[in-house]
């Protein structure tokens, strides 16, 4: 028996964050930080116990209008108009009952209260309640969090979110677009035959692509289950070329009504990437995006360039037009197809269709104001300082904290298309594999620090960055008192070239122990602000490592064996204790007064010149004051 270090768990480490990408396939977004918007002086926390803490909470972008959201400082009086409803905004008015039945309640007429009724009712005619409202206390910052944790971790359960139903569209006639409005196009520059809509199948109740469904305006329609859709073709030589045709969404014979009433203007789509998937969930790139590049052709029996997903990219003003539209294309290298028990050749291919929304470059997405909002991403990004400064600001991820980076097979991969959006408040495992024979697994287990996994992965560790996490949807990334960096030493030392993992080979019966084959993270949540409408919160995160022993349990031992590498996310929510009612400080007996009250007179308030200063201001003024009192009382006494 050997003991060394196991390379290959750093496989695992790379799935906590790196050149991670989505499900889409595209890689994760780091934002850029421009430290000319960091304060010099970081500002304190926010405090949820204030009555404007919670007021706006349909603001889920910032510097972008959103939709009907009618508190949201972004938006203009033209965007106003387009709105289609108001959405909550979450302001809570404390108030008493206005009027009651005075057979249920008794006055206090002490001061020389009198009581009317209007009515038959007795109602309150001026409140001076000074209270604004009960808040959540604020969980004690002596509280030792990883403790609070471990102690709660066994007394909640994870929490769910239902997922949404896709809406139906509605046909409705206006000059301009509103929010919700279905958006239109011609299918020819000559604008015949009538209108339709643009194209955006969804999903049916059996999981099958519905084509009829077209995006609705300014409302994304974001990756995900919801999004996904399977397409089936009965005959696969005759529908390639159609059903399977990306051509058909970025046609430049579609013309998209920039208004929904237009009547001579109209928008093409442009084809602004175009991307291949191989067979194990690969992408690549091509150069130069044609049309010629989307369009698939049938070689039995097989349909090469098959429409895999698409992605429409609609800009607009505030006015409720339409100002662009870009596409994002992926298709498979090839569609594999399959005999029926007739001999006829079908497909089968799970398909995506989304769309986002863009108003302004600089619009960064929110997972809830202030709040995190249930199944809304986490909102996470890396710590950065100024170079040659001491200013320090977040670097967002623009697509929240994702895991598990892997092919569409399910491999574990640096280059893999798919990943996991870790959302709040919904627990989640994954995993990945990674495969071995048993003369490689026993290699890895061997190895020394500085092999395969080290010299793969070691730019994509933990330890090459702070990770944060917002503790609030809103946390703006230029406050680094709204983050809180995630605990993970525990994970970090298996990235640092100089520590060990102890790792024990048995080649009889071919046992690798204690293989770091997994991360748990966690996350430690509460409900802060008014009860009446509670925000949640992130106080705390952790990832620690997992281990396990991989057994080669295979015959063949030059066949190889996956191993799977784990992620698991919980949530854990903690009663906050007592509850307390907001009551401003009551304003000062006398007003504050400026320094200089006495100008010209100077005042010195330097020790060396004690014995020859004048009082201070207020001390001299209360001299005057009471000197003015005794006079006019002495002169009553006369």
């Amino acid at each position: 028996s050997n003991k060394a270090t196991l390379p290959l768990l750093l496989v695992l480490v790379l799935v906590l964050l790196g050149a991670v990408t989505t499900s889409s396939g595209e890689p994760v977004t780091q934002l850029t930080v421009s430290y000319d918007q960091v304060p010099t002086t970081q500002p304190t926390a926010v405090s949820s116990q204030a009555d404007t803490f919670s007021s706006c909470v349909c603001d889920l972008t910032a510097f972008e209008c959103d939709m009907n959201c009618r508190c949201d400082s972004d938006c203009t009086a033209t965007e106003i108009a387009t709105f289609s409803g108001t959405a909550f905004t979450g302001a809570v008015t404390v108030s008493v009952p206005t009027c009651v039945d005075p057979d249920l309640v008794t006055v206090n007429t002490r001061g020389g209260i009198t009581t009317t009724l209007e009515n038959n009712l007795l109602c309150v005619k001026e409140d001076n309640n000074p209270t604004k409202g009960t808040f959540f206390d604020e969980p004690s910052a002596l509280i030792s969090m990883p403790d609070l944790l471990n102690q709660a971790t066994d007394r909640f359960g994870k929490v769910t979110a239902t997922p949404s139903l896709a809406t139906r569209f509605l046909v409705k006639s206006s000059s301009t677009y509103s929010v919700g409005d279905n958006v239109r196009m011609y299918y020819n520059a000559a604008r015949t035959p009538n209108m339709q809509l643009f194209p955006l199948p969804t999903r049916g109740y059996g999981g099958e692509c519905v084509d009829l469904n077209a995006p609705k305006y300014r409302i994304d329609v974001p990756s995900g289950p919801d999004a996904r859709c399977v397409r089936y073709s009965a005959n696969l030589a005759t529908a390639c070329a159609t059903a399977w045709d990306g051509e058909q969404y970025v046609s430049a014979l579609i013309q998209v009504l920039p208004t929904a009433g237009s009547t001579t203007a109209s928008v093409s789509v442009t084809l602004r990437s175009v991307k291949t998937m191989a067979a194990d969930g690969s992408l690549t790139t091509v150069a130069t995006p044609t049309i010629a590049s989307i369009q698939p052709t049938y070689a039995a029996p097989n349909c090469a360039n098959a429409l895999k997903s698409i992605h429409f990219e609609f800009q607009h003003d505030d006015a409720g037009t339409i100002t662009g539209v870009q596409a994002d294309v992926i298709v498979m290298a090839q569609l594999v197809g399959v005999a029926n028990a007739a001999g006829t050749i079908t497909g089968t291919l799970t398909q995506e269709f989304t769309a986002s929304w863009t108003a302004s470059a600089a619009a960064r997405p929110r997972s809830g104001n202030p709040g995190y909002l249930i199944g809304k991403p986490v909102i996470a990004g890396a710590l950065q300082t100024q170079p040659g400064g001491t200013k320090q600001a977040v670097s967002q991820f623009l697509e929240g904290l994702t895991l598990l980076q892997h092919t569409a097979a399910g491999a574990c991969s640096t280059t893999g298309t798919e990943a996991h959006q870790v959302l709040f408040g919904q627990d989640m495992h994954a995993s990945c594999s990674v495969s071995y024979t048993f003369a490689q697994l026993k290699a890895a287990c061997e190895a020394a620090t500085t092999s395969m996994g080290v010299a793969q992965y070691t730019n994509l560790t933990l330890s090459s960055l702070d990770l944060m996490i917002g503790q609030f949807g809103s946390s703006r990334w230029n406050v680094t008192s709204e983050w809180v960096e995630m605990a993970k030493s525990d994970i970090e030392a298996l990235s640092d070239a100089a520590q060990t993992h102890a790792t024990l080979w048995s080649s009889n019966p071919g046992v690798c122990q204690n293989v770091v084959s997994g991360v748990k993270v966690e996350f430690l949540t509460a409900n802060v602000g008014n009860v009446l409408n509670p925000q949640r919160k992130i106080l705390y995160a952790r990832a620690t490592r997992v281990t396990t022993n991989w057994r080669f349990t295979g015959y063949d031992q030059t066949v190889a064996q996956e191993f799977p590498i784990t992620v698991d996310v919980a949530f854990v929510n903690i009663e906050n204790g007592q509850l307390s009612n907001l009551v401003p400080p009551a304003p000062p007996l006398f007003p504050e007064l400026p320094s200089d009250i006495l100008y010209p007179l100077a005042i010195d308030d330097s020790a060396a010149h004690t014995r020859h200063a004048a009082p201070p201001a207020t001390a001299a003024l209360t001299a005057m004051l009471l000197a003015v009192a005794l006079a006019v009382w002495r002169r009553t006494l006369l």
